[in-house]
């Protein structure tokens, strides 16, 4: 607690003179309150009541090309201000029934509960398919921070046109992978973003002699649910396993994801081949204007006051960087910034520590800079991507597979 103190105070351009003589005792205890309880808001985490989707919400999104999401860890930065627009109006809406929460997207009606912190997914349905989960899939667990990971099994029963029946099942895993900064198409810079990566395999077993949808809950019934090994063991198996994987990025104050990529592709033998990939960007402009969203607007507040407080008088550079590497084109593609001026190098070496590539060592602004690297002529293995900056290293594996 003494260097948390010691660090928002000295970090916030006091002085040990200033702290003396700021006022009485009950005027400096009160200051130090306030700037631990912001410090400690800034601490990015999702919960039921900020996140959670309501009825009434709708939302736009845009769906724009895909982008790759890059590296995990922390101080991770997202650069998407110059992603092209694939579609300007993609809609969002919810509403609440007897039973469950209903989401609509892309003429699909989705079926949630919330359970305790758990978001969960009852199913969906549209104008060809229908699907139900006698045992939920897990969307969201509130409260969720970096490095929590949840896991585990949904199985159900589906039918396309009403006509031939099978059964649905498959694994889920959901693990918040990465923090920092977000760069926005309209040039602001979001902070405290949280990254969540879900990886969901999902599998469809038909089921014959089935008429209806009664039929099939009873057969289900009398042959008893998928156990955990049992789904595991199908979907390492099967021949027709589907893997979705979903990045999220959120914002603290904004209540639906900034970012959102997802590929899906068949897996198998642990391994997917892409098949479809996409992104969307949610306009946190938009979601200033939800209906209901006073906690999410208070949180907004706060972080603005932190923000114009607390400038630092540290010495220290602050460096976020990212990389992303596309299928097997032999091209590292990535992008850094810096809060100060700095002198920067960047390289490529083996894991042994030779050299294979050297930038030249630049002075530049404070800024975010992007460049890449072709390495194709390296034989197939993993090298080092390491940035230089006034002096301090920093070093990221990149994977030659071609």
């Amino acid at each position: 607690m003494k260097d948390l103190i010691y660090k928002l105070l000295f970090g916030s351009g006091y002085s040990l003179f200033t702290v003396c003589h700021i006022g009485n005792k009950r005027t400096v205890f009160m200051q130090l309150l306030l700037l631990i309880t912001v410090s400690a808001s800034a601490q990015e985490h999702l919960q039921a009541n900020l996140n959670m989707f309501r009825s009434g919400d709708e939302v736009l999104k845009q769906q724009i090309e895909y982008k790759t999401p890059g590296r995990s860890g922390e101080d991770v930065l997202w650069d998407i201000s110059r992603m092209k627009i694939v579609n300007k109006k993609y809609k969002l809406a919810y509403i609440n029934t007897a039973n469950n929460i209903v989401g609509t997207e892309h003429n699909t009606m989705y079926y949630y509960t919330l359970r305790n912190d758990s978001l969960l997914s009852n199913g969906y349905e549209n104008n060809n398919t229908k699907v139900s989960y006698i045992r939920p899939c897990l969307i969201m667990k509130y409260i969720t921070k970096l490095g929590d990971m949840q896991s585990g099994y949904f199985d159900g029963c589906g039918n396309y046109c009403g006509k031939t029946f099978f059964r649905s099942y498959g694994s889920y895993k959901l693990n918040a992978d990465a923090n920092g900064l977000l760069i926005l198409p309209e040039g602001d810079t979001l902070k405290n973003v949280l990254r969540i990566h879900t990886i969901k395999l999902v599998s469809e077993q038909p089921i014959k002699g089935v008429g209806s949808e009664l039929a099939m809950r009873a057969l289900l019934d009398s042959i008893g649910r998928y156990t955990n090994d049992s789904i595991s063991i199908h979907l390492s198996r099967d021949s027709n396993v589907i893997a979705i994987n979903t990045y999220q990025w959120y914002a603290m104050g904004y209540r639906y994801p900034v970012f959102e990529s997802t590929t899906t592709g068949r897996y198998k033998n642990g391994k997917q081949s892409e098949q479809y990939t996409t992104s969307y960007y949610y306009p946190p402009s938009e979601q200033k204007y939800l209906v209901d969203d006073l906690d999410n607007r208070k949180v907004r507040d706060s972080l603005a006051r932190y923000d114009n407080g607390s400038s630092g008088t540290s010495p220290d550079v602050k460096f976020i960087y990212n990389v992303h590497q596309y299928g097997t084109d032999g091209k590292v593609n990535f992008e850094y910034y810096t809060d100060k001026p700095a002198t920067i190098s960047y390289g490529i070496y083996t894991t042994s520590g030779i050299t294979l590539y050297q930038s030249g060592s630049q002075r530049q602004d404070a800024g975010t800079y992007q460049g890449m690297i072709d390495i194709n002529q390296y034989r197939r293995g993993v090298y080092l991507l390491t940035f230089i900056v006034n002096g301090k290293a920093y070093t990221e594996k990149i994977y030659k597979k071609g």
